[in-house]
């Protein structure tokens, strides 16, 4: 663990998290735009163990509509039967209930 108790210590470890946070969350987009949904889904999962703050899921979950709508405009053909809109209501209801910094 980065935060040892310190101002810079708690510091760092936010910054760390945000990372951490937006890796995850960019390569669930790019599974999601691939059709590789159970990538996507583990991605997603995975981020939802790092705090976050309410505007970084926010983004996320705006990227990931419109990345669903531009997809079915194009006739994307995703590699599993899964609905769009239903991984999309996975998403936002999953990392609802999920640590946060506030």
């Amino acid at each position: 663990m980065i935060n040892d108790g310190t101002k810079e210590g708690k510091e760092l470890q936010e910054y760390y998290n945000i990372q951490k946070y937006w890796i995850l969350v960019n390569r669930a987009e790019s599974y999601f735009g691939l059709g590789d949904f159970d990538l996507y889904r583990k991605n997603r999962d995975a981020s939802n163990n790092v705090p976050f703050h309410q505007w970084q899921l926010e983004s996320f979950t705006e990227q990931i509509g419109k990345l669903a709508a531009e997809m079915k405009k194009s006739g994307a053909s995703p590699r599993t039967k899964m609905d769009f809109s239903r991984l999309i209501t996975q998403t936002i209801i999953l990392s609802h209930d999920q640590p946060s910094f506030g």
